[in-house]
């Protein structure tokens, strides 16, 4: 029995743990879609009255790259990007070029990139890592909201040696252009994998859009992650409380089972009587009854014990052996010699000959125990799942 629950558990954890490579492999389509969807070139057309979306943002950020020394090279506007709007600036020794960008989804951000002569690039972004896969040669520092002067810093001080190719004014819009076409070539061609989707996904870019494939992946990503722990906070408590159920349901069977093959009838003393009212759908009367005998005059005093009321708990008797049993002041009780506070009423109210049957109550726990294994089998999946991230 102990192999099949532990196959069990590892069949169902090892099913939970294929949910996350499924989510990926469906999300796959969208992001190869929202790749081959963009152009593979794009020209610059110039703008003399931009309207941008964010104005006091990016004239915050044209002063800062203006206070370390760089020059306006204009403003240009993307023919196949609409309501995307890019202001090109070139560095004091034009070893560096700036672009600071507007873009009606992902915000206002600048990039500042160095070519090198052999084609290389380098490029210290205020974005934060999309998880996007990006050739060698165009290596990408990324300082998350960083201003303009600390972005050009650090990509004096950490770009490779190198000869680096100066970049003028004019020609700064044909060198934006054709870095953007050669790095989507470099993705086509490349085509976008189950590897690269899972480093998107985990990576936690905020474009504000919330129609991009990693903002549409991510939302899914929550969603699965989310069902898991509703998965294990309600599977868990119903496991132990099936369990429990059938824990004390086998032990009436087992209470069962001994009084019927060595049990021995004795009156017992009742000491109260009461009719109790139960209210349900149909309010009917129970009449219980306290009660106390001993083996013996020197024995242990044995009474009704009940898990959760503890000792000299209230009884149910049969309404006709109630009266005897209130004028006699006597009822009988069926007990185990080996143990005696393993006992109950002899007229106990029930389905006589039903309830008294080991086998009834066994097959009655039957259904608690599959249900209770089946939920601590999910819940515990899920737990481990979660914790292993």
């Amino acid at each position: 029995m102990t192999i099949y629950i532990v196959g069990g558990l590892l069949a169902l954890f090892a099913l939970l743990v294929t949910q996350r490579r499924k989510l990926m492999t469906a999300a796959l389509p969208a992001i190869k879609q929202a790749i081959l969807g963009q152009p593979d070139t794009i020209i610059l057309r110039r703008v003399d009255d931009p309207r941008w979306k964010r104005p006091e943002l990016v004239a915050g950020l044209t002063q800062e790259l203006l206070a370390e020394g760089f020059s306006d090279s204009g403003v240009f506007a993307v023919d196949k990007m609409p309501g995307v709007l890019v202001r090109l600036m070139t560095g004091p020794g034009r070893d560096a070029t700036a672009a600071v960008c507007d873009h009606p989804g992902i915000g206002a951000w600048v990039d500042i990139m160095s070519i090198y002569e052999d084609g290389r690039t380098v490029t210290a972004t205020a974005l934060p890592e999309s998880g996007m896969p990006r050739p060698d040669w165009a290596k990408m520092m990324r300082f998350p909201q960083a201003p303009a002067a600390k972005l050009y810093q650090e990509l004096l001080s950490g770009r490779p040696k190198g000869r680096i190719r100066p970049i003028s004014a004019d020609d700064a819009p044909r060198e934006f252009e054709l870095d953007y076409f050669k790095q989507t070539a470099w993705l086509r061609r490349r085509d976008v994998s189950l590897c690269d989707l899972q480093k998107m996904v985990d990576e936690r870019i905020k474009d504000g859009s919330g129609k991009t494939p990693y903002v549409i992946a991510k939302k899914a990503q929550k969603r699965h992650d989310r069902r898991l722990r509703w998965t294990a906070a309600i599977s868990l408590p119903v496991a132990a409380f099936m369990l429990t159920a059938a824990y004390f349901i086998l032990g009436l069977a087992w209470d069962a089972r001994c009084l019927g093959r060595r049990g021995k009838v004795i009156n017992a003393t009742v000491t109260d009587t009461r009719i109790r009212q139960i209210r349900s759908r149909h309010s009917h009367e129970a009449r219980e009854v306290r009660y106390r005998f001993q083996l013996d005059e020197r024995g242990p005093v044995y009474t009704c014990r009940d898990p959760w009321r503890g000792d000299d708990a209230w009884a149910s008797l049969k309404f006709s052996a109630y009266d005897e049993a209130k004028k006699t002041g006597l009822a009988a009780v069926k007990y185990d010699p080996t143990d005696p506070w393993r006992h109950e009423l002899a007229e106990a109210p029930g389905i006589g000959g039903v309830t008294d049957s080991p086998w009834f109550l066994v097959l009655g726990s039957l259904p608690f125990i599959f249900v209770g294994l089946l939920a601590l089998v999910l819940g515990f999946s899920t737990l481990m799942l979660i914790l292993i991230g």
